[in-house]
């Protein structure tokens, strides 16, 4: 599905999970890892792209909050994988996305493929919040040798 400005529409599934004072919990290799102490708000949005994919592992997480005074009437954070300063490794494809955002109460938040995708070495997200006085994400990006 595109949306306007030839924007790949990121995220296939969206949906509200709600935690109480819970931790976000990945794991990898058969041991948990703990991610991040989710506090205040108990609801957060989750998008995945991609699924499961056998011999996949975590290639990297990343976790992002950017605040303000008032309201906002939009919030727009961009992510890379990989980051600017390490180079692209063609012998790994990203297989899963799966990103965790939060927001005011109040807002709705959205999220596109901006660059790259599933099965291939990279990808570029734009992670957006409506009418929120911050905006606060985690990624995980699961990928494969090739």
């Amino acid at each position: 599905m595109t949306a306007r400005f030839g924007i790949t529409v990121f995220f296939i599934l969206a949906t509200i999970t709600t935690i109480s004072h819970a931790k976000a919990i990945v794991e990898e290799n058969g041991k948990q890892t703990f991610l991040q102490q989710i506090t205040g708000r108990s609801s957060f949005d989750r998008y995945t792209l991609g699924q499961e994919v056998d011999g996949a592992r975590i290639l990297y997480s990343y976790q992002y909050e950017q605040s303000f005074d008032s309201v906002q009437p939009e919030i727009s954070l961009d992510y890379d994988y990989p980051s600017a300063d390490v180079p692209v490794n063609n012998n790994v494809i990203v297989t899963q996305i799966v990103l965790y955002v939060e927001a005011s109460d109040d807002a709705t938040t959205q999220a596109y493929t901006t660059n790259g995708g599933i099965g291939q070495s990279s990808i570029s997200l734009q992670i957006v919040a409506k009418n929120s006085t911050y905006l606060r994400y985690m990624v995980v990006v699961y990928g494969r040798s090739v």
